[in-house]
């Protein structure tokens, strides 16, 4: 009989977990165990016989589970395990909750259908004999000039026996980098996502990790478990991609964990993107990262760049301008095709009381409610928060008054504005309204790419999935996002206007009130070194990362309670100097919400698999994992408020 200790794949668990089984068991091996009223699996990373426990066994206040069955090898490496136990030191988390996060659920149900690659004693022993060196580089250049790297890299490496494994944000990446990357190789290419059948996904992966042939494989973060002795690089593509957040917890970001992995399998780490992030370039500027390339600072684009000044225009206001409108009609005489980006969703995104002033807003969250219209023609409200919904024929609940105005305009509003001054012309509209599953977006896109003189309306989801240069792009407006209180959004308009500029063929225009702002000039210049000196100068006065590394705490739950609670937590924290505030958004389904920040040194909650001398404030570790686990704790967060 023996005792083992498992590392559950779940969360809300600790760092290990005992039971007891009377089969041959040794560590390694993935196991089912029972845990609370569920069945999950485990990884088995020590044993014990019970014989030499039996006086703890008499003493322990729980009685110790017996393992349901033993699956056998794990498909999870040692580097893997060692990759998540260091990760759930940065996150606060332990290595189980890790795994059941980064890892898809489908490998869970099918564990019994996956194989592994053999390990190749020869490569093993070559790398343990060399003098190894661990390599991050940072790859700051165009598209184009990536994808010629990738096919000469491929080439290489395949000569040498090596693999590679390029990361990606999204679906649409994926399928757009294996249609550039995949000519002349396609039997050695594995592109592989949540967007494939339960089958296919087992497939891909047993056929890439048991090819004889050295492979490319194409995939999103949550695929980084995948073994093959002969991986030699990781790439992070698109590495400034939002997409690489989390949605739920523990809230990772998931650059991080591929960076953990690639660093504790002892792989070459390229950072890739057009624009890379400012905390990246700021690890480049103290050489953490070094240059594969000389990095690109300067963006260059055929396409003409002009942005069209609301403010001068004295005539009645039109969501389309005038001066929008006559090189609309330009561009569909000449057969293009043009696309018009909107920053939200909905026909309009602010309502307000025309007697009171009162916004019109969400009763569970708090949060402006968005107009939308439905498929009947009928318009209601839905917040975009909780998706709460309300009729629109309502009036003001703070002072019963009927005069509700609205303001702004979504991609809805443009849209229809579209089809009413060009009535003949083929318009699309693309959101999260209109295209719910990656196939539906990519039939859409290419219904509009098939058509000449065409118009797309669409948001940041339509431009994701856009594949050819396109005559001209319009910005149907920018303005509100530079309301938005985060200290990233001046990095995220410099990125997304880059990127659609990069994509017109002809012209580029953006409508705004605001064209003296930083952000928008640097952008249109493609001046990246500008923007990132002045991005550094305003986040080091202000103390906002890459300066210092923030972790965020949130509470949720009756007012009283959690303002008790965030006290407590300000004082256990004082030595760290925290700052404790009501959320931006404060209130959803009736639960109010608060944080509470610090700010660290970088050095002083990193990792050495992140950077040289990176360590774990011990003392810090401690705190907060005394918190309680209602507690939502978030390392480097994408916002503060």
């Amino acid at each position: 009989m023996k005792i083992a200790e498992i590392i559950p794949f779940a969360k809300g668990t600790g760092e290990t977990l005992s039971y007891f089984t009377a089969q041959e068991i040794s560590p390694g091996m993935v196991v089912s165990v029972p845990l609370r009223k569920n069945e999950i699996l485990g990884l088995v990373v020590s044993t014990r016989d019970v014989r030499d426990e039996k006086g703890i066994v008499r003493k322990s206040p729980y009685a110790l589970k017996k393992i349901k069955k033993i699956l056998g090898p794990s498909i999870f490496t040692r580097e893997f395990i060692e990759g998540a136990k260091e990760a759930a030191q940065f996150f606060v988390s332990s290595p189980g909750e890790i795994i059941e996060q980064i890892v898809p659920q489908i490998i869970f149900e099918k564990y019994k259908e996956l194989l592994t690659a053999k390990p190749d004693k020869k490569k093993k022993k070559e790398v343990m004999e060399a003098e190894f060196k661990l390599e991050k580089f940072a790859f700051q250049r165009d598209f184009d000039e990536r994808i010629t790297f990738y096919k000469t890299l491929i080439r290489t490496e395949f000569a040498r026996g090596n693999s590679i494994f390029i990361i990606l944000p999204t679906i649409g990446a994926i399928s757009y980098f294996t249609d550039e990357l995949s000519r002349g190789v396609e039997k050695y290419v594995y592109a592989i996502h949540s967007g494939l059948s339960k089958k296919e996904i087992i497939t891909r992966h047993n056929k890439a990790t048991t090819e004889k042939h050295p492979v490319l494989v194409l995939g999103t973060p949550s695929f980084v478990f995948i073994n093959r002795p002969d991986f030699s690089t990781l790439v992070i593509e698109q590495e400034s991609s939002g997409a690489y957040y989390t949605q739920s917890r523990p809230y990772i970001d998931m650059r991080i964990i591929v960076e953990i992995m690639g660093t504790c399998r002892r792989q070459k780490i390229i950072f890739a993107d057009t624009i890379l992030r400012v905390e990246t370039l700021a690890r480049h500027g103290v050489s953490e990262l070094l240059e594969l390339y000389p990095l690109k600072w300067r963006i260059e684009s055929g396409a003409l760049a002009r942005i069209v000044d609301q403010r001068a225009k004295t005539e009645e206001f039109h969501l389309i301008g005038e001066e929008i409108k006559k090189e609309i009609e330009k561009a569909l005489s000449m057969q293009g095709r043009v696309f018009v980006y909107t920053v939200r969703r909905g026909l309009r995104p602010l309502t307000l009381c025309n007697d009171c002033g009162t916004t019109v807003t969400c009763a569970n969250c708090s949060s402006p409610f968005i107009l939308h219209g439905t498929e009947s023609g009928k318009r209601i409200f839905i917040c975009h928060k909780c998706k709460e919904e309300r009729n629109a024929d309502a009036k003001c609940e703070y002072c019963g008054g009927w005069k509700l105005v609205t303001l702004g305009y979504g991609s809805g509003s443009v849209y229809e504005e579209l089809k009413n001054i060009f009535p003949q012309t083929p318009t699309l509209i693309m959101d999260k309204d209109t295209v719910k599953t990656p196939s539906q977006a990519k039939k859409k896109i290419k219904d509009f790419e098939s058509k000449k003189s065409s118009i797309l309306v669409g948001t940041e989801l339509a431009f994701q999935y856009l594949t050819k240069p396109l005559d001209t792009i319009v910005v149907a407006s920018i303005d509100s996002l530079f309301n938005i209180p985060s200290f990233r959004i001046n990095e995220k308009i410099f990125h997304m206007v880059n990127a659609l500029h990069q994509k017109s063929e002809r012209l580029f225009l953006i409508q705004t009130r605001l064209r003296d702002t930083q952000a928008l000039s640097s952008a249109l210049s493609g001046n990246i070194l500008s923007f990132y000196r002045e991005e550094m100068k305003g986040r080091t006065l202000f103390r906002y990362p890459p300066e210092v590394r923030i972790i965020k705490i949130t509470l949720e739950g009756k007012k009283e309670i959690i303002n008790r609670e965030g006290l407590a937590i300000e004082q256990l924290l004082a030595p760290y100097k925290p700052e404790r505030f009501s959320a931006f958004i404060s209130k959803i389904k009736n639960l109010y919400r608060i944080h509470v920040i610090f700010r660290l040194p970088p050095k002083k909650w990193s990792l050495p698999a992140l950077s040289s001398n990176g360590t774990i404030d011990e003392e810090l570790s401690k705190k907060l994992r005394m918190l309680a686990p209602s507690v939502t704790i978030r390392v480097e967060p994408q916002d503060l408020l």
